[in-house]
């Protein structure tokens, strides 16, 4: 995203002479492996000449950019829920605003080891946690006999899709997954749940699904909002409050 107007300054390699610059603000930075490839943006992005960027960059005309931008924030969503790499398809160029809104239930991609490992980054590792529990959790649901799928939710007026972690079709219940028990994580968590259950039919029960169980305090928080909370005791072995 851009963060300023074009602006002269010193050449980066020879200061007597004048370059053109920009600033930027990345809101995301992906490791290589779960780049958009040039395939996706070639069936995603048809009218832009993808083969031939250049190291200056080229600009994008409509419809090009209102594409990119769906296809780019769909790939993240996609990451968002398989964090071992992109596995849904690219976003339609046919895909549009939709004034009423979708819900549709899909099916779970598998979900691996995540692919994240980024030195130092803390919301990597807890990408990481977060899908490793999602996985051992679904394994366990299946277990039990559960059919178990998510949902892509296209909320009313807006052009980017959302998906929620795993819905359990069996029992009606919605849960939401974090790989840190911290308030932000819980809360987080809340606000997502109750944003994501609106649009599902039902509507589901909620509940959230931590890798330990959190303080009272925030069970408190969860019980305020009718959301129930799962945590692990031990692999395979699950609570409940």
């Amino acid at each position: 995203m851009t963060g300023s107007s074009v602006f002269a300054d010193s050449h980066w390699e020879d200061p007597t002479r004048q370059a053109w610059y920009i600033t930027l603000r990345w809101d995301a930075v992906l490791p290589v492996e779960e780049r958009l490839s040039v395939d996706e943006l070639l069936a995603g992005v048809p009218a832009h000449h993808w083969k031939h960027v250049l190291g200056s960059g080229q600009r994008l005309y409509p419809p090009s950019d209102e594409q990119l931008e769906r296809l780019w924030w769909s790939h993240l969503a996609t990451l968002r829920m398989s964090p071992a790499g992109p596995t849904a398809e690219p976003v339609p160029v046919s895909a549009a605003v939709t004034p009423a809104g979708s819900a549709e239930a899909v099916p779970i991609e598998k979900i691996g080891k995540s692919a994240y490992s980024l030195p130092g980054s803390t919301s990597a590792v807890a990408v990481k946690r977060e899908a490793d529990l999602t996985a051992r959790y679904l394994e366990h649901l299946e277990t039990l006999g559960h059919t178990c799928v998510r949902y892509r939710i296209r909320p009313p007026g807006e052009p980017y899709d959302l998906y929620t972690d795993l819905f359990d079709q069996t029992a009606g219940v919605l849960y939401e997954a974090k790989g840190v028990v911290t308030r932000d994580a819980v809360r987080m968590a809340v606000g997502q749940l109750l944003d994501y259950s609106r649009h599902i039919p039902g509507p589901p029960r909620r509940a959230v699904l931590l890798p330990a169980r959190p303080g009272d305090d925030l069970l408190a928080l969860l019980r305020a909002q009718n959301i129930q909370c799962v945590y692990e005791l031990s692999p395979g072995r699950y609570g409940c409050d």
